[in-house]
């Protein structure tokens, strides 16, 4: 499960670049899931992130959550890291 591990320079980026890359989803949503933790370590809620970036608070967990689970499987070999979907 080492892919679950955050990018360290993601915790480095200012929160507006984190913002920026959810508001023009500017990556597949199991990566740009992995913006949200760092967003709310930083004091910015799920509530504040919504209206930064119209992404709501009930996608922002699946995104959260289907993400570890996608990790997971990619860890085993079951999917191709980077892929389309």
């Amino acid at each position: 499960m080492g892919d679950n591990v955050q990018d360290p320079s993601l915790n480095t980026q200012d929160p507006q670049v984190l913002i920026s890359k959810l508001r023009s989803n500017a990556g597949h949503w199991h990566q740009l899931g992995k913006l949200l933790p760092i967003l709310y370590s930083k004091g910015i809620d799920s509530n504040m992130v919504a209206e930064l970036t119209g992404i709501n608070p009930a996608d922002q967990n699946s995104w959260i959550v289907a993400g570890t689970v996608y990790d997971s499987i990619a860890a085993g070999g079951k999917v191709r890291k980077g892929g389309s979907g």
